[in-house]
């Protein structure tokens, strides 16, 4: 089960940096397919219990959203970096990670999602 969601993972890890590729015909990245390819990647290996390379996923995918210039999802991306260092018990990065994420939130001009990010981690 592991094995097949990592395979999984990695699939959608190809998909993504195909998606970033260009060409003559392809004169930009699509970042916002590659952000959402990262994203299942990461949910894959979080249900494989493979938080560290769930956790680059997760940052892959907010630098994406970040490219696109939509923070709310850049900033959920990096709240779930937070949550997967939280799992490992690495309470120092998970602090880190969950901070900039509330900052984000703030710059985006959701002080209430902030206020839940930072109820969820302490919790």
């Amino acid at each position: 089960m592991a094995a097949q969601k990592i395979n999984e993972a990695h699939e959608h890890i190809a998909k993504a940096e195909k998606c970033l590729k260009t060409s003559l015909t392809k004169w930009k990245p699509d970042f916002d397919s590659a952000a959402s390819e990262y994203a299942k990647a990461a949910v894959c290996f979080k249900n494989a219990k493979q938080y560290e390379q769930a956790k680059d996923a997760y940052l892959k995918e907010a630098e994406y959203h970040t490219e696109n210039k939509t923070l709310f999802h850049a900033a959920k991306a990096i709240e779930q970096a937070g949550m997967m260092m939280k799992e490992q018990k690495k309470m120092p990065e998970a602090i880190q990670y969950i901070e900039k994420a509330c900052m984000m939130y703030m710059e985006n001009g959701t002080p209430d999602t902030a206020a839940m990010a930072l109820d969820r981690a302490g919790k």
